[in-house]
């Protein structure tokens, strides 16, 4: 019963999916999926989401750390 239901909705929402969806997959020249093109894609998105964490945690750390010259001697006593 409920594997039908399950067939009937997947039915339906295959009807609704656009028409300009068009999955492509690269393939190597030997017609393989070209695993080396998504291994550096992947690469790629790991660094670029480390780049973005690191800015935040140095904006994080620049707004509870904050840097205050400390006097010289020079100063405080006229020397």
């Amino acid at each position: 019963m409920c594997d039908r239901k399950l067939k009937i909705s997947l039915l339906n929402l295959g009807t609704k999916m656009p028409q300009e969806y068009d999955p492509s997959i690269r393939l190597n020249q030997y017609g393989q999926v070209d695993a080396d093109y998504y291994v550096q894609k992947a690469h790629d998105a790991r660094s670029e989401a480390m780049a973005e964490m690191l800015q935040a945690v140095k904006a994080w750390i620049k707004t509870k750390v904050t840097f205050e010259r400390i006097p010289t001697q020079q100063t405080l006593f006229g020397h």
